[in-house]
């Protein structure tokens, strides 16, 4: 969907009101700019804006870099504006020195403020709110604190600030609510997470993270151990990067600087000059108006006129998943029959097939709908679906299920797709029962880009946290299980792939990313 931006100003009485119209396949929509804040008719219309301008920054940058220019002209202003590598019109060195020259704000404010991107996992949905951290869906305001999501109405603006003042919660997110009153007030307001009602005209959302939320709802798994992990399986090697990539150092990834307010986000800095460095980030983000799972490359320079980390292109860059790895254990489900012995579905434009040399036959079950998985499945190559309770009966840690995938099945299936398709297998989904246990796995082998400052590979956007129903087995009447599985709070996450980036033929920078 590519979104065409136009900008009108009219007079409204006294009042110039700014209204930027986007004009979409099937749907007119328009945005206001009041009081500072972008208005949104609904939460949906936030999500059509946000994930069309996300999609977009992949497709034509300059394009959205203009839209944000004509908010921007409007006197509107971004928690992080968005612009071109050079900010050819200073927005973002103008917002650094109303950083800088804010007496309320920490000497740190500047560090804060290079990585807020971090809390909302992606810069366009960080570049919708407004300086105050704020956005306008229908009459309410929705405020976002360091110590979770406000929302109140409008006309009752004021009433919030009283409240964050008596509660002493900061309302700005670079000068930091101290730890211990942002986790006392969480617990004592809303343990479990979600959303909550404070007040009979306020609400409060937050995440339901390990990092803050105690009994009596704790998030079982999910967490994220400090010590650094360890490769294992024999990776794939006919990428250039993949073989480049073991020379990095391993980072075990830590919390951003503004915490994981939101979710969950691990960062690994490759810091390899005084003003230059390579950027790693995992992020799994609830912000409520939308969800977000990722990755991200980034190579940064700390520069402009105030010394904050900005992007920075340079000759290539590679980014690669060996895997992203789920695991449940599903306490309620509905079963149709029994599972059979090493049942194995493989899914390929749109046909599923029972084996390998189904596969290789064009053997199909015919036209069967894809499993339902939190991330885009019509951009991956291949899925494969295993139930076996006998023979991967052993399988129960990460390590074993890689260990398995890379042995038994990865270069099966890839030689398979290469003789097939004529392409090299890059993207693959792997579901696999075991015992009580789902272990749902993400792979990405290889992303590459010359002349470029980011790589990122979003696993999906969405307008609600990513609960859903997985129907294994759907291709065979005769056996089938419904799992419901929250992608917010699996039992235990771990991500093992690589970032990195060189100028000419350089040394690369960057690290092994390996953490769980």
């Amino acid at each position: 969907m590519f979104l065409f931006f136009t900008l009108f100003i009219f007079s409204c009485s006294e009042d110039i009101i700014e209204d930027t119209q986007l004009n979409t396949k099937n749907t007119q929509l328009e945005l206001e700019i009041s009081d500072s804040r972008l208005i949104f008719t609904s939460k949906e219309h936030f999500q059509i804006v946000q994930q069309g301008l996300q999609k977009d920054l992949k497709q034509n940058e300059q394009s959205v870099v203009d839209f944000f220019n004509s908010l921007y002209e409007s006197d509107f202003v971004s928690l992080y504006p968005l612009v071109d590598e050079e900010d050819t019109n200073g927005y973002l060195d103008a917002r650094v020195n109303g950083v800088l020259n804010n007496e309320n704000l920490d000497p740190n404010a500047i560090e804060l403020f290079s990585e807020l991107e971090d809390a909302f996992g992606d810069e366009t949905f960080s570049s919708l709110l407004n300086q105050n951290a704020e956005v306008a869906i229908g009459d309410q305001v929705f405020k976002y604190t360091d110590s979770g999501l406000f929302m109140i109405d409008i006309e009752d603006y004021n009433d919030l600030n009283t409240y964050l003042n008596q509660q002493s919660i900061s309302d700005n997110l670079l000068a930091r609510t101290d730890v211990p009153i942002t986790n006392n007030f969480i617990n004592d307001h809303n343990p479990c997470g979600g959303i909550v009602q404070l007040s009979p005209n306020l609400s409060f959302f937050a995440a339901a993270t390990e990092e803050i939320i105690s009994d009596p709802c704790v998030v079982s798994g999910g967490s994220f151990s400090s010590g650094s992990g360890s490769s294992s399986g024999t990776q794939p090697s006919a990428d250039d990067h993949a073989i480049a990539s073991m020379t990095l150092n391993e980072c075990a990834g830590s919390s951003p600087l503004l915490g994981n307010i939101f979710g969950t986000t691990k960062v690994c800095h490759d810091q390899y000059s005084d003003r230059r460095r390579v950027k790693n980030k995992y992020y799994d983000i609830d912000v409520f108006l939308a969800y977000a799972i990722g990755v991200k490359v980034k190579h940064q320079f700390k520069g402009g006129l105030f010394g904050d980390w900005r992007k920075e292109e340079i000759t290539e860059m590679g980014m690669g998943l060996n895997s992203i790895t789920w695991k449940y254990t599903p306490q309620i489900y509905n079963v149709v029959g029994q599972v059979p012995t090493n049942l194995t579905t493989i899914y390929v434009d749109g046909q599923a097939y029972r084996s390998v040399q189904d596969w290789v036959n064009y053997n199909s079950l015919g036209p069967t709908p894809l499993p339902n998985l939190p991330f885009n499945q019509n951009d991956l190559d291949v899925i494969i679906e295993i139930a076996d309770d006998v023979s991967f009966g052993n399988i129960s840690t990460e390590r074993d299920l890689t260990e398995l995938v890379y042995s038994q099945i990865f270069d099966q299936v890839r030689s398979t797709f290469s003789s097939l398709q004529s392409e090299q297998l890059k993207k693959a989904g792997i579901i696999i029962k075991s015992n009580n246990d789902v272990w749902i796995q993400y792979y990405d082998l290889a992303k590459a880009c010359n002349n470029c400052d980011k790589i990122e590979e979003v696993l999906d956007w969405g307008i609600m946290t990513p609960l859903i129903t997985y129907n294994f087995g759907n291709a065979d009447p005769s056996f089938s299980f419904d799992y419901n599985f929250d992608f917010r709070n699996p039992e235990a996450v771990k991500v093992s792939g690589y970032g990195m980036a060189r100028s000419g033929t350089n040394q690369w920078h960057g690290n092994r990313v390996i953490f769980e």
